[in-house]
C-alpha cells in the first residue's frame, strides 16, 4: 500500500508532464530555449548521504528530548521517470536532472506539513527548457520546411542582428509561454500533507490527517531520510534543517 507520501509524489509526477504537454502544445510557430540558469537545477543536497561524523555515543533516551522542531528542506530526483513523459511531450530528450523540491515543517505542538515547492520545480523545468532553445527551433523550422542552416537568414528576415539576438528573443518568448502555461495554482491544497508526529528513538513516524503513516529516519548528522516507494522505483528524499 502507497504511504501518503508516495501518493503525493505520484501526482506531482502526472501533474508536471499534463501541465508542460499543455504548455508545449500551446507554444506558437517558433519554439524557443536557451543556454541559462543551468544552476537552479542542482542546487539542494539530492546527495548528501548521512555524513557520519558526528559524535553518537549516548543517545539512547536523550534522543526524546532533542529538539528536532524546524523547517527542513529536500528533493526527490525524478529525473527518469519525467524524461520518457518530457521526451514525447516536447519531441527531444532531457538529460539535465530534474528535482522535486520538498520543505517540511515539525512544528511545536507536534504537528506537521510537507509542502512540494511548486515554484521552484516550475523555475528549474523552465531553465531546463530553456537550455535546449536550439532544439525548439529547429522542430519549429522543420515544421515549416526549413533547417538550422536557415538560422541566420531568417534571423536576419526577422529583424535581429544576429543568430544568437534571434535565439535570446526566441528563448525570452519561451519562457513567457511556459510561465503562463504552467500554473499548479489548482491543485495547491493536493500538493501538501499534514497531520501529527511523534519520534521514537531515530524514527520520526508522520501520521497524516487520512490515517496514512509514513516514517523518517533521523541521521547522525541531524538530517532526515524519507523513503516514498511507487509504482516505477523507490525514491529516497534527504532532507536537511534550515
Amino acid at each position: 500500500m502507497k504511504t501518503v507520501i508516495a501518493k503525493l509524489l505520484t501526482l506531482v509526477m502526472v501533474l508536471m508532464a499534463v501541465l508542460t504537454m499543455a504548455a508545449c502544445g500551446s507554444k506558437s510557430e517558433e519554439q524557443p530555449k536557451e543556454e541559462t540558469a543551468v544552476e537552479e537545477k542542482a542546487e539542494e543536497p539530492a546527495e548528501e548521504e548521512a555524513v557520519e561524523e558526528e559524535v553518537v555515543e549516548e543517545a539512547p533516551v536523550e534522543d526524546a528530548s532533542e529538539d528536532y522542531t524546524g523547517t527542513y528542506v529536500g528533493q526527490f530526483d525524478i529525473s527518469n521517470v519525467i524524461k520518457e513523459q518530457l521526451t514525447q511531450t516536447i519531441g527531444f530528450e532531457i538529460d539535465e536532472p530534474l528535482y522535486l523540491p520538498f520543505l517540511l515543517d515539525l512544528n511545536e505542538d507536534e504537528t506537521f506539513k510537507l509542502t512540494v515547492d511548486s515554484e521552484k520545480m516550475k523555475a528549474d523545468l523552465i531553465s531546463i527548457m530553456k537550455n535546449h532553445i536550439d532544439d525548439f527551433i529547429a522542430i519549429a523550422f522543420e515544421k515549416q520546411g526549413y533547417t538550422m542552416d536557415d538560422l541566420d537568414d531568417i534571423a536576419k528576415a526577422s529583424g535581429y542582428d544576429s543568430e544568437d539576438a534571434y535565439k535570446q528573443a526566441m528563448a525570452e518568448q519561451l519562457e513567457k509561454t511556459l510561465d503562463e502555461s504552467i500554473s499548479f495554482d489548482d491543485y495547491k491544497d493536493k500538493m501538501e500533507v499534514s497531520g501529527t508526529y511523534s519520534i521514537n528513538d531515530k524514527t520520526i513516524i508522520l501520521k497524516s490527517d487520512d490515517g496514512s503513516l509514513d516514517k523518517v529516519t533521523i541521521n547522525d548528522d541531524g538530517s532526515l531520510t524519507l523513503i516514498a516507494p511507487t509504482e516505477e522505483q523507490e525514491f529516497t528524499l534527504i532532507m536537511t534543517k534550515q
